[in-house]
């Protein structure tokens, strides 16, 4: 996407909640696919985070701001490379988290 001239990449991570059995290898690969998608979002330059939950990353309410946005005003969605990174940091430590737990708990 372009915006005010400047290319800007989006990544897609369809994966925001843990929809799946609870048991330690999903988180596993839960974990272990956020950080693939994170090393190629990082190499594709990603600066812009979708989703597709818009309930989950205020969506709705960037839209809003990108109708009522006037120019030189920052894009709502754009977040940054670094912003994007640290959104795919926060996943992949949720599912460790909830790994650990299930460990903790004696689960499998």
């Amino acid at each position: 996407m372009r915006d005010d001239g400047v290319r800007h990449v989006a990544e897609l991570w369809g994966g925001n909640s843990f929809n799946f059995r609870p048991v330690e290898a999903n988180y596993t690969t839960y974990a272990d696919s956020v950080a693939k998608f994170a090393s190629v979002a990082k190499a594709k330059g990603a600066d812009v985070q979708l989703g597709n939950h818009p309930n989950f990353d205020d969506s709705l309410e960037k839209i809003a701001k990108l109708t009522a946005r006037t120019s030189g005003q920052r894009h709502p969605f754009v977040v940054g490379a670094d912003g994007v990174q640290r959104i795919l940091t926060v996943q992949r430590e949720c599912a460790l988290a909830a790994r650990a737990k299930l460990r903790a708990e004696g689960g499998k």
